[in-house]
This record gives C-alpha cells, structure tokens and sequence, in this order.
C-alpha cells in the first residue's frame, strides 16, 4: 500500500470544499492506491501478499511506521479561479508538511480456512504555515476472511470505523460494511468483485441543508489481477467501481462511476515501483443550489442559475520503496489530481510528494 496521507473509506471528490483535499488525499490513498480490495487481501489470510499458501508462515501481529516530510501545492483545494480569495486572505493554498502513520494489525487463524483481522490505524499531519489544515485520522478494522474451493478462493468481509479531525475539530465519522470476494482463475490471473454500505457523518456548519454531506452510500466493483512472476510480487490491475450517494442534503446525491490501472513492480534488487492511474465521472442528482442566493439578493440577480453539477476527475501517482534492511525502508510518494466541474468552486488540481522513513514487523 501507499503510505501517508491518511486512510479512509470514502470517496475523491463526494465532500464539502475543504474535505475535497483530505478525502482525495487520504481516501485516495486507500481506496486508489489499490483500493480497498487489496489491502484485504495483501493483510489477511495471504500472509502479507498473494501467495495463497503463505497464511501459516506469517507472524500473527503486523506494524508498519512511517514518518517523514512533504510539500502539498494546494492543501484547501482551492478552486482554479479563486485566486483574489487566496490574495485577499494572505496565506496562500500551498505548504510544507510532516506526517506520522501507525498501522498495528493482529491475525487470529480459527481453522486452517477461517481467521480474523484486527487492525488499527493512526495518521496525522502538522502544516508548517496552514495549521487549521492540520490532519488526524483514526481507522479500526475487523476483516473475516474465509478461503473457499481448496483455498483458489478468498472471502472478506470489511468491518471500518474511521475519526477524521480537521484542525483541533471534529470533522466527520465513517461506518464501512464491504464484503470483497477474490477468485483464482488461472496461475497468473485473479478477478475481485464486492459490494459495499457506508454510513457517512459530517460535523460541519452549513449555510444552508442542501449543503448536508451526511450520506448513505452504496458501491460495487468489479476487477481483474495479472500476475507478471511466479511470487506474484509483481502485477497490473484493473477495476471497475459504481457507487451511488443517498444524501441529506440535495447538493449531494450523486451516481459515481470510476476507472482504476494500477501495477507494481520491481525495478532493482530491494527496489520496488508502484504506480496507478484513475479516472472517475460523478453525475449529482439535483439542480445545485447555492446558498448564497438565499441570503444576498444582489448575489441572485447577477449570477444565473445553476445546473445539476457534474464532476470529471484524472489522478494518477507513483511510489518507489527502497529496503536498505530487513524491516527498514525510505520510500518517496507522488501524487496528483485535477478535477473539472461545471460548478466552479470545485474546480482545482493538485500535487503532492513526500519523503517518509519506513519500519515494518
């Protein structure tokens, strides 16, 4: 998995303006960088990758610590034209940052075929400059997981409870049901499908109900592994996912759809790449309304109305991992994204990269 940024269980771009930055920037690390499914896979009953066999030579606690420091281009995701709002405001949108991720997972193997991940996570960021956009995440996960049909087949069930903070303030709070089922077809090539609920809760002020990003949320994807090496440490990936957002406020009811390649691979002895690329289309439901045109009447005869928004959206990233010791590493992230709407605050891009030293047990 890619390391920083947070994890989560959400989605890029389904989220109030300043949440766009920590929901792509965070989630995205979770739920692109490999997604959901892989991170299953890669921390259950595989023993740390996918080779089927490995469950019994596995030791049952993992911890993976990583810390480092980074630059983010546009830490509150302002939009591509608001321009006179960072000058007038004087901070400017980009910053320097240091980062801190924990992850401490146990594995309880019941049967032969039946065991129990618990895991927890802990990732926080310090601004140097942009301190109200400082990050702290909490993530606890229970995955079952059931080998079927002389263990050619895998069955998790993802159990997620995530804290997000933004600031010193509470932000929101996210509940994830998400079975994911992995089958071998052949020795090289392995297909995935699950479906998935989420419970999303925002602690926001809002100006208006419409504006409500408290949410339901339903997904289902569908996609394909290709094993390039008999350790199957090497690999391309591709995923379909749809996903469809019942929300209480009218601005965010939506229907997503997103294309996902990915590959890792390694490039020289204790080298390894990793490198990903996303498309997504999210179509909203309603007609977007503005609050501001229900509190500044001079604000509503000079700005048309305005349409249902549509959000298109490209991201793609790169990491490379060096071990210079048996449990130690250095590795460099890149991250970027650009999203086009017809709404112009949630218009932007955004780039980031960072330097992180890793220990893994």
């Amino acid at each position: 998995m890619f390391a920083g940024r947070g994890n989560g269980g959400g989605r890029l771009v389904d989220c109030p303006e300043k949440d766009n930055y920590y929901q792509k920037g965070g989630e995205l690390m979770m739920n692109a960088w490999f997604l959901v499914g892989w991170l299953i896979f890669a921390l259950t009953l595989g023993g740390g990758g996918p080779a089927w066999g490995a469950a019994e030579k596995a030791l049952p606690l993992q911890l993976d610590v990583t810390a480092g420091f980074g630059f983010d281009s546009n830490v509150p995701s302002r939009p591509l034209d608001a321009d006179e709002d960072i000058n007038r405001l004087g901070f400017g949108k980009s910053d320097y940052f240091y980062e801190h991720n924990l992850t401490a997972g146990y594995t309880y193997q019941i049967t032969p075929e039946f065991g129990l991940l618990a895991q927890y996570s802990l990732n926080q960021n310090f601004h140097f400059r942009l301190g109200q956009f400082d990050m702290f995440s909490n993530n606890v996960t229970l995955t079952p997981v059931l080998r079927l049909f002389n263990n050619s087949g895998q069955l998790a069930g993802l159990l997620n409870y995530n804290y997000l903070d933004i600031g010193s303030s509470k932000y929101r709070v996210f509940y994830t049901a998400r079975p994911v089922y992995f089958q071998m077809v052949t020795d090289n090539i392995m297909l995935e499908t699950s479906v998935g609920f989420e419970r999303r809760y925002y602690s926001l002020a809002m100006a208006a109900n419409e504006d409500n990003p408290s949410a339901k949320n339903i997904m289902a994807y569908l996609g394909a592994y290709l094993f390039l090496n008999k350790q199957r440490s090497a690999y391309v990936q591709a995923r379909f996912t749809y996903d469809s957002n019942f929300a209480a406020g009218s601005n965010w009811d939506y229907d997503g759809y997103r294309i996902l390649v990915a590959g890792v691979f390694p490039i020289v002895s204790q080298v390894t790449g990793k490198v990903y690329f996303d498309l997504y289309n999210q179509y909203f439901n309603n007609y977007w309304f503005d609050a501001h045109k229900s509190n500044n009447p001079a604000y509503f005869f000079n700005n048309p109305p305005f349409p249902k928004r549509e959000d298109h959206g490209v991201s793609g990233g790169a990491q490379v991992i060096y071990t210079f010791l048996p449990q130690w590493s250095v590795q460099t992230n890149f991250y970027y994204m650009r999203n086009n709407s017809n709404i112009k605050w949630y218009r932007y891009d955004q780039w980031t990269i960072n330097l992180l030293l890793g220990y893994q047990y």
